[in-house]
Order: structure tokens, then C-alpha cells, then sequence
């Protein structure tokens, strides 16, 4: 049986800068019934099953803004973006950090001007229910130290491996001799508890691309080790916004590993495969659609996993359906149910190719050469260059690890009443899946299982 380091690989993503001159319909549920850190190195937020920051906390009032901020607007983009690259490549597996690729490109934002920042704006949804942008992203960081600072109370020994840990780790690489405005450093710095580090692109970017690639390693227990590929950086490079989020946790209701089995799984191309078929027979949030059935798997810690299981030979129309309030509805309809899961161990990852994708949700002007950055720095114009992200998964008996980065390279220029009847969720097909943290709402990963 793996163990826990072995069960989720890591999601990564980079933001590079480089210096140069001059609705969709909602999803039917058919339901009738709704069921009402200690801190770590500079740079990282992290949560242990004891522990607690010793930041200030927030007021009621605000603690209750920034999470629905948080919630509101990257749920709605964490959709766009997972819509975007599914069409991008259909029938095929799919995982990814969108909490991780909001908060790098938040980081942009925090630089941008003019209509380069209402792009960015509008794509992440800081604008929407008529807010202010920059309060917006004053509440999105301080949702985000919520949810790096909250105390978690875990039922395990301090020593447990399996016990749960998330930590959040931020970080701007500029070129040597290139002033960051003091403003924006502040904000990076202190909103986002992010550390600003020097490095040399201009006459060694190898060395620049191994300190990256190292500081995502460390920070995703190695899960991801290289997020930047070769020649992601170059002699152009001014700027790379890096993030990294490691999650790990055990499941609340273990899976016996006596009760794993060989079953078959089939995959979305029709193609049929053997796999490792976890087994319990225990009470889960369920809910069933008109095409589909969900389950919260709850991992010890305020954090679940969401399996959208769509019924045989309705995925596509699922999946096209989905959107933000399709998934606040499915949520939002889950009762507690016996449940009879039968469900797949399975890994699953890679490169996630979001420049393109995010050029499609809106954000242009920043990649272009009248790209307007200047919040960031007095020298020289900014503009996107790439955006890369790597994530991978595994799930079994125990539970879950994950880890995730973003970088961004910058160059010059329908519910049912509680009975004692048990529902049977067999997932032997390809399912939708989310890891959500409970007090914010936060989307920490979103993917696509179509294939083991």
C-alpha cells in the first residue's frame, strides 16, 4: 500500500515578466431539499493539525467579506479556467490549482494600471457585484491569510503523517538592479506575505531557472521540481511571480485496504482498463442530479473532496454545464446519506498549458508590448511573458497529498430525506473533482478524471 508522501504529486505554476521598450445554461439538480499555522519561513503560510498564526485576526465583518470575496469570485474563475482548458483538451486527464493561479496573477495584478489591471480585473472577477478591484484583492489577501492562519483541530497525534497540513508559499524574482516601487512591495510583501528576491537573467538565467525550480521544489515537497522548463527564462526575464500550495491530509473514513478490489474502470475514449477499487460502507454528503450523483469525501480537517460522478454516456453534457452556481447548487443540496462508495485509486498530473488560457478568459493587453505595469517598477515597461502550471494527484486507502505552483514569467516590453436506505456510487468511469476548503469555500484543486 503507498504511503501518504506517495499519494499526491505536486501542482505548480510561474508567472514570468520580461523587461522591454516602448453563461453558460446551469446544470438541472432536480432536488427538492437543501441541507441548510503556526507560521512558517518567510514567504510561506503554513497549517498544521495544532497550530495557529500569530497574525492579527480580522473582524467579524471583514473575516466574513474577504470569504465571500474569496469564495464568490474564484469560484467563478476557477470554473472559467477549468472550462477553458477541458475544452482544450477533451477526453483527456486534468488537475490544477486554480486557488494558486488566482493568487500569482492577483500578484500581477497588484502592478498593473489601466486596462492591463481591467483585464486582469474582469478574468478574475475582483469587479464583480460592483466592487471596487483594489478592495476586492485587499479582501482576497486577507481570505487568503484567513485561510492560511485559522487554526486547524485535527483528532491525531502531532506525529501522525497523515495529519493535515496545507502551506501557501509566495515569491517575486527580480533582475538584479531593478527597483521595485516601494508600494508594491509593501503590498506584495504584507498582503500576501511574499518574499522578493534577487536574481541575475540577464547573464545567467540557467542559474536564475535552477533557484526557481528549487524554492517550487522545497516549498511542494518535491512534488514539483521543474515547474519552469528549459528556456522558460532568458536573457528578457525582469520578473518571475512565482506560488506553490502542498496540501496533504488523511481521509476522515479510511478505506480499508482489505476491502480494495480489482474492478473495471471506463475510460472517457471507451477504452476499459483494471484498477484498484477502494472500498467502505459509510454516511457521506450526497446528492443526486438529473445526471449525475455527488459525494463530499471529508479528509480530517476542514477540507473535503468533491466526486461529480455524471451517469454513463452523459459527461460531456456534465461537464458543459457546469459553471459557479451549478456547483454552489450541488454543494448546497448534499444530505447526509449511507452511502456504498466504491472508488478508484488513482494518480494523475502534469503541465497545464494556461497561457493561452488565460489570454482566452481576457487577460491580453498584459502579454502585449503597451502592457502597462507600472506599479511595479519606475524602470523600464513590464509585460507577461508565460504563465506555466504543473499539477499531479493520488488518491488512495489513506488519503491525499497535493501540491501545486504557478509561475508568471514577466519580459521587458435535488436532495433526498435521511434514511437508513443506502445509495451505491460506483465510480468505474470518468468523474469531475474538486478539493474544497470547508470555512472559506475556496477551490484549492479542480480536475478531470478521465482516464486511470
Amino acid at each position: 500500500m503507498k504511503t501518504m508522501s506517495n499519494l499526491f504529486a505536486g501542482l505548480t505554476g510561474v508567472v514570468t515578466c520580461v523587461c522591454g521598450c516602448a453563461s453558460a445554461d446551469s446544470l438541472s439538480m432536480g432536488v427538492t431539499q437543501n441541507q441548510g499555522a503556526q507560521s512558517g519561513p518567510a514567504g510561506e503560510m503554513v497549517i498544521t493539525q495544532s497550530e495557529s498564526l500569530t497574525a492579527p485576526a480580522a473582524t467579524p465583518a471583514t473575516r466574513g467579506d474577504a470569504i465571500r470575496a474569496m469564495r464568490d469570485g474564484s469560484r467563478a474563475f476557477a470554473i472559467d479556467l477549468y472550462r477553458t482548458l477541458a475544452a482544450a483538451s477533451p477526453r483527456s486527464n486534468l488537475f490544477f490549482s486554480p486557488y494558486s493561479v488566482s493568487l500569482a496573477l492577483t500578484t500581477a495584478y497588484e502592478g498593473a494600471r489601466g486596462e492591463t489591471a481591467s483585464e486582469i480585473a474582469q478574468t478574475l472577477h475582483l469587479s464583480s457585484q460592483g466592487r471596487d478591484p483594489h478592495a476586492q484583492v485587499a479582501l482576497f489577501a486577507s481570505g487568503a491569510r484567513e485561510l492560511a492562519n485559522r487554526q486547524q483541530r485535527v483528532q491525531s497525534s502531532p506525529t501522525d503523517e497523515n495529519a493535515f497540513q496545507l502551506s501557501i508559499a509566495n515569491s517575486v524574482w527580480t533582475q538584479n538592479g531593478v527597483p521595485i516601487l516601494p508600494k508594491y512591495k509593501a503590498a506584495v510583501e504584507q498582503g500576501f506575505n511574499s518574499t522578493i528576491q534577487q536574481t541575475n537573467y540577464i547573464d545567467d538565467p540557467a542559474s536564475s531557472r535552477t533557484a526557481i525550480n528549487q524554492w517550487v521544489g522545497k516549498k511542494t515537497q518535491q512534488r514539483i521540481t521543474e515547474l519552469i522548463p528549459a528556456g522558460g527564462v532568458d536573457p528578457s526575464t525582469r520578473m518571475v511571480l512565482a506560488n506553490a500550495v502542498y496540501f496533504k491530509a488523511g481521509w476522515a473514513n479510511r478505506f480499508d485496504a482489505d476491502s480494495t478490489y480489482q474492478a473495471e474502470f471506463t475510460s472517457a475514449n471507451g477504452a476499459k482498463s483494471s484498477v484498484s477499487m477502494m472500498h467502505q460502507r459509510e454516511r457521506f454528503l450526497y446528492a443526486r442530479g438529473e445526471q449525475f450523483q455527488a459525494i463530499e469525501l471529508p479528509y480530517r480537517g476542514n477540507v473535503a473532496m468533491l466526486v461529480v460522478l455524471p451517469e454513463e454516456g452523459a459527461f460531456d453534457q456534465v461537464e458543459a454545464s457546469l459553471d459557479a452556481k451549478t456547483l454552489d447548487a450541488i454543494t448546497s443540496s448534499l444530505v447526509s446519506r449511507r452511502v456504498d462508495l466504491n472508488m478508484p485509486k488513482f494518480a494523475s498530473g502534469g503541465e497545464v498549458a494556461l497561457s493561452n488560457a488565460v489570454k482566452q478568459l481576457g487577460i491580453e493587453r498584459a502579454f502585449a508590448q503597451n502592457a502597462d505595469f507600472s506599479g511595479m517598477s519606475q524602470q523600464g515597461a513590464f509585460a507577461l511573458k508565460e504563465v506555466f502550471h504543473k499539477g499531479t494527484i493520488t488518491v488512495d486507502e489513506e488519503g491525499t497529498e497535493a501540491a501545486a505552483a504557478t509561475g508568471t514569467t514577466m519580459r521587458a516590453t435535488a436532495a433526498y430525506k435521511d434514511t437508513k436506505a443506502v445509495v451505491t456510487v460506483q465510480v468505474d468511469r470518468p468523474f469531475i473533482t474538486a478539493i474544497i476548503d470547508k470555512a472559506t469555500g475556496t477551490i484549492l484543486f479542480l480536475g478531470r478524471i478521465a482516464t486511470i
